[in-house]
């Protein structure tokens, strides 16, 4: 389960700025907690910056004794997904152009890539949001013409919304102009190309980024994917918002998982 910060060790706060004092009071208490080998800890941070530093706290903060301390390993976020997929994060232009070649098998349309470019970003930005939320993807890229019924039924949810959100904006079945109705024909097509992109850069050994999060957590949960045995525990600092991947991980691991962030502990209970 996640653990609010408490500690008995001394805490030595002169001249730390406030990120310098929370990192100083996380790595007071894993010693405190865990002792001097932390070699089968992973400690995990939002991005590269913090890592960096963390050794600077975790060593001046060792009093036993002089005794040596085995540091943890660190990750991002993103590594820990990575490390633990047999699927590689594709390159995005590379995405977008597995998505292009199915919007024009699956709409018979002309348009060139450069035409499409703009749209495929967007795309591959909310199919990285939808997996990364673990959104329900059949209800989510239903056809337009459902759509108003949809809205009254209330089917989505918050994120759900923010993520149709990016596609409506400024949009209307009214303006029937070429790019709207180019539109219409790619909105109608958007579970088959999610489908089929996935698909074919899974035959390639790729996913994006979103996906491969999400196919993580779905294999650790039906038990096909097992975490490394030589972990003992993933101390996870300063995640203060959290996608439902990382917290459908945090659930699913929650007697490994130490979480820390700024200002209060974020629960996933």
């Amino acid at each position: 389960m996640t653990h609010s910060y408490h500690t008995t060790t001394p805490i030595h706060t002169d001249n730390l700025n406030p990120e310098s004092f929370f990192l100083q009071l996380v790595a007071e208490d894993l010693l405190h907690k865990f002792g001097n080998d932390l070699s089968r800890t992973v400690v995990v941070f939002p991005n590269k910056r913090a890592n960096l530093f963390f050794n600077d706290y975790l060593i001046p903060s060792n009093q036993k004794g002089g005794q040596p301390v085995w540091a943890p390993r660190y990750q991002t976020i993103s590594e820990l997904f990575r490390t633990l997929s047999p699927l590689s994060v594709a390159d995005p232009i590379e995405t977008i152009c597995h998505i292009y070649n199915a919007y024009v098998a699956l709409t018979h349309s002309q348009e060139t890539l450069d035409f499409f470019y703009g749209w495929g970003e967007r795309l591959l930005a909310d199919f990285d949001d939808v997996d990364k939320n673990r959104a329900d993807v059949s209800r989510l890229f239903r056809n337009l013409k459902e759509i108003k019924q949809l809205e009254s039924n209330e089917l989505f949810n918050e994120q759900q919304e923010i993520t149709m959100q990016h596609f409506f904006q400024g949009f209307s079945l009214e303006n029937n102009s070429r790019i709207r109705t180019k539109f219409l024909e790619l909105w109608d097509q958007l579970l088959p190309i999610y489908q089929r992109v996935n698909a074919e850069l899974a035959k390639e050994g790729l996913a994006y980024e979103g996906a491969l999060y999400r196919k993580v957590l779905e294999q650790l949960e039906n038990g096909s994917l097992k975490l490394p045995q030589e972990v003992d525990r993933y101390v996870f600092v300063g995640f203060n918002v959290l996608d439902k991947v990382e917290e459908g991980f945090f659930l699913l691991l929650q007697k490994q998982v130490r979480l820390y962030s700024t200002g209060t502990t974020t629960s996933v209970m």
